[in-house]
């Protein structure tokens, strides 16, 4: 469907701290690059730990930890936490000591559904048969973008025939409301946002017997 806003990942827009690790490309970078690199605590050192940090709070919906291909018997103790809009401090996710017998698997899909400002791992123990060193292959944060347009002041070009409630349509965020334009003065208009906002992708719904 055209008109579906589905999540982004915003990992890589977060500030990256982390204990000690191997050096690149086994640095906290590898986090969040998109390759078959990894994150790894330097000598195998427990604890460990990598955390993500926002300069303002993210809508994230759900947060996905890859691990190394090909090592499905690795096993890790650990707490992922997220610190929310308020301050507030939520265990998201966590193995125990006693999930070391048991397989993490390849992938992890947690969710979150909050406002965030930080996403922290902490690593106590690592185990693949024997004691293995922390790792991990990527971090993925999936946020839903938010529309900031239902909060802009919408203005057409002088001349035009759309009425203020004509206008209200277009930034209502109901997908069945729609405003006709007709005029020429009506196809030019202006979106004023109420403040600044990072935009990351621009939606337009029309219908199906619009005329250019």
């Amino acid at each position: 469907a055209g008109d579906t806003i589905e999540s982004v990942n915003i990992a890589t827009s977060a500030a990256i701290t982390s204990s000690p690790t191997k050096d690149a490309p086994e640095n906290a970078g590898a986090l969040v690059d998109g390759k078959a690199t990894a994150w790894v605590s330097r000598d195998g050192a427990t604890p460990a730990w990598f955390q993500l940090d926002y300069a303002k709070a993210r809508e994230v919906d759900s947060i996905r930890l890859k691990f190394e291909e090909g090592q499905p018997d690795r096993s890790m103790q650990f707490t992922l936490k997220v610190i929310d809009a308020n301050g507030d401090e939520h265990t998201v996710a966590e193995r125990t000591e006693a999930d070391l017998s048991k397989q993490q698997g390849i992938v992890m899909d947690v969710p979150v559904g909050m406002s965030i400002t930080r996403i922290r791992m902490d690593i106590a123990d690592a185990r693949s048969g024997s004691p293995a060193w922390p790792l991990v292959s990527e971090i993925e944060v999936y946020a839903t973008p938010g529309n900031v347009a239902r909060d802009a002041k919408t203005t057409a070009s002088d001349g035009s025939t759309l009425t203020a409630a004509d206008l209200a349509k277009l930034t209502d965020g109901d997908r069945d409301s729609a405003a006709t334009l007709t005029a020429t003065a009506d196809k030019t208009l202006t979106f004023t946002l109420a403040k600044a906002a990072d935009i990351n992708m621009l939606g337009l719904l029309a219908s199906g017997n619009s005329e250019p």
